[in-house]
This record gives structure tokens, sequence and C-alpha cells, in this order.
């Protein structure tokens, strides 16, 4: 019983030491949010510049900043209504159709998905 009892033990430490940390939660998010990020920086994005550059600096820069609050006012607002549907309903996860449905209330099939295709 003694040799099992220090195998158990030493088992139960392996298993501890196994464990994931808070750390390791922390790695895999900014691991993720990278990824996410490298993925959205694509060459497309990088030559934007180089594609506007003929319209002069004020313009093509105009443009950009234009189409970056543009992209960052929408973001901002699907995940303002992500974040008040799952309130509101309890769920975890929702989709973009209820979200529509829940906000703009019950709306025709075919304009639920013509709004989700625009966003």
């Amino acid at each position: 019983i003694g040799a099992d009892d220090q195998q158990s033990r030493l088992y139960r430490r392996e298993v501890k030491e196994n464990l994931p940390t808070e750390r390791d939660e922390t790695s895999k998010l900014v691991s993720a949010i990278a990824l996410v990020a490298g993925t959205t920086v694509g060459a497309g994005v990088l030559a934007l510049p180089a594609v506007t550059r003929e319209g002069g600096f004020l313009p093509s820069t105009a443009l950009l900043l234009g189409a970056w609050l543009y992209m960052t006012t929408t973001g901002n607002l699907i995940a303002e209504a992500t974040a008040a549907t799952t309130a509101n309903t309890g769920r975890k996860e929702v989709s973009l159709l209820s979200i529509i449905e829940l906000s703009l209330g019950r709306v025709s099939p075919f304009l639920n998905v013509h709004l989700a295709q625009q966003l």
C-alpha cells in the first residue's frame, strides 16, 4: 500500500503540474489575437497606399482614414449588438440573423438574409 500511495501522490503532482495556468490561457489569447491581426492585414491592405498614390497624399490619406473609421465603427456596432443580444437572451452564442431579428423585429427571412449579407 505504501508504494501505491507514493505512486498516486506522484501522479497527482504530475497532473497538477500539467494543468493549464492562467499564464497559459493569456498566451493562448495573445496568440489568437496575433493570428487574427496577421490574417486581417494581408497583401491587399498593405498595397493600398501604393495603389492610391496617384490620387495624391492628402486624398489618399483621407480615403484610407475614412475606410478605417467606417470599418472600426461597423465592427464596434456589431460587437455591441452581439453583446446586447447575448445579455438579453442569456445564450452564450448568437448568430447574426438572430441579432437582426431581435433588433429589428420579425421581418421577412429574405430581408434578414439581405441585411446580414450587407453587414
